[in-house]
């Protein structure tokens, strides 16, 4: 395992890197870690408590602490506990949301990041989308180098790991949360996969072959993308401009694909705004609009308003003082017109 790891860092990044590492302290992050301090690879560590298991997540932090020392490596913490407490959306998502804008802020430059994710990762993240009837994109997974993030773990599985760690005497922490059925992931984890693992034992093998069919489709759709965004498109100075012609059937679907890169796009609003100038569709932040001869995205700058004073007498009032004001309201000795009372 150690010269698989070496292997996919001399392959992938030929020059001279450092990394920073993400550990959860768990039997994962804590073998790539260890396998990294053994090859002396030059890294960082980056830690994020949430505070979603009270103790449990404190004595992770303290436990990455005491390894990071003895080894005289740099450790980085980031505390959510206070994010993750308001109760709004998803909290999964929203953890991953926090932990990958720290992980991005601190991340210098000519730093590699760096996650354990294994390949039962891969398989569980395939079921998860299916559930969650995601486009085939998604579908494909992840892959071991994406240009933001080093997976050198992708092709391991969970027992090879574990195997490792135990002939190694490596010490970790373990996440209690793991067991709880309350998250879609540790349903298939612990429901569906052994499931699966009793009926077939090709199902692995399989499933990453359709991964892997799935993310060379992925990659010839992104070429073809790349190609559609150069030729039909240009960068201004407050948007993008596009030639109309890009968005004709045989090369909207392109189109679409390079849009959805800035928030969720509504498909069938999108196609019926084509063509008629005036009409515009937001697209997350962005706002889309077709003109006679090109079609443009820029951002969807908010109006802002400017509140309001008003003076009665010696009394100014703020925009948020109610006034109540009747059909009959008098200036002077003139009568306003009951339309603009």
């Amino acid at each position: 395992m150690i010269e698989l790891v070496q292997k996919h860092i001399q392959n992938t990044f030929p020059a001279h890197k450092r990394f920073l590492l993400a550990c959860s302290a768990g039997i994962d992050s804590m073998c790539l870690a260890s396998i990294f301090y053994f090859l002396q690879i030059p890294f960082r560590l980056i830690h994020v408590n949430y505070g979603l298991r009270g103790r449990e997540s404190d004595l992770d932090e303290a436990f990455l602490f005491d390894w990071a020392a003895k080894r005289k490596l740099e450790l980085i913490v980031g505390n959510a506990k206070e994010d993750m407490a308001l109760e709004f959306g998803n909290i999964q998502q929203r953890a991953r949301s926090w932990r990958y804008t720290f992980f991005n802020s601190h991340l210098k430059e000519e730093e590699v990041l760096v996650t354990a994710h294994q390949l039962d990762d891969q398989l569980e993240g395939f079921f998860i989308g299916l559930k969650r009837r995601e486009k085939w994109e998604s579908l494909a997974g992840m892959t071991i180098w994406n240009g933001l993030v080093f997976r050198p773990f992708l092709s391991i599985s969970r027992e090879e790991i574990s195997s490792f760690a135990r002939s190694n005497d490596i010490d970790w922490r373990e996440d209690s949360s793991n067991s709880s059925l309350k998250y879609v992931r540790n349903r298939i984890r612990n429901t569906l996969i052994p499931a699966l693992d009793k009926v077939s034992e090709e199902w692995r093998s399989d499933t990453a072959d359709i991964q892997h069919f799935l993310n060379k489709g992925k990659e010839e759709k992104e070429d073809r993308v790349e190609k559609w965004t150069s030729q039909y498109s240009q960068i201004k100075p407050n948007c993008i401009e596009f030639d109309p012609a890009g968005f004709e059937d045989g090369r909207l679907d392109l189109a679409i694909a390079f849009l959805r890169k800035f928030g969720k796009l509504d498909v069938d609003s999108f196609k019926n705004i084509l063509k008629k100038s005036g009409k515009y569709i937001l697209i997350g932040q962005h706002r889309f609009e077709v003109c006679t001869s090109k079609y443009l995205l820029a951002e969807n700058a908010p109006i802002n308003f400017r509140p309001i004073d008003f003076e009665l007498g010696e009394k100014t009032l703020d925009s948020n003082f109610k006034v109540n004001c009747s059909m009959e309201t008098k200036v002077g000795s003139e009568e306003l017109d009951p339309m603009m009372a």
